[in-house]
């Protein structure tokens, strides 16, 4: 998967660094790779479904109620 702007390398350093850190992939935070470049993904599933994702995620770690 190559983003156009290259920001799937970065992505996947820090992916890479929180793992390596001990952090697991419920406690790292909210780190997602999808299939696609940034003219392609906005009107994706994966991308809508960002914000349901990110509160969950919030809830679950007790940052938002």
């Amino acid at each position: 998967m190559k983003d156009s702007f290259y920001l799937n390398e970065a992505v996947t350093l820090l992916d890479a660094e929180l793992t390596k850190l001990g952090r697991t992939s419920t406690d790292r935070g909210y780190v997602k790779m999808i299939p696609g470049d940034h003219g392609s993904i906005f009107g994706s599933e994966a991308v809508r479904a960002f914000p349901k994702e990110m509160l969950e995620h919030l809830r679950s770690e007790g940052h938002i109620k």
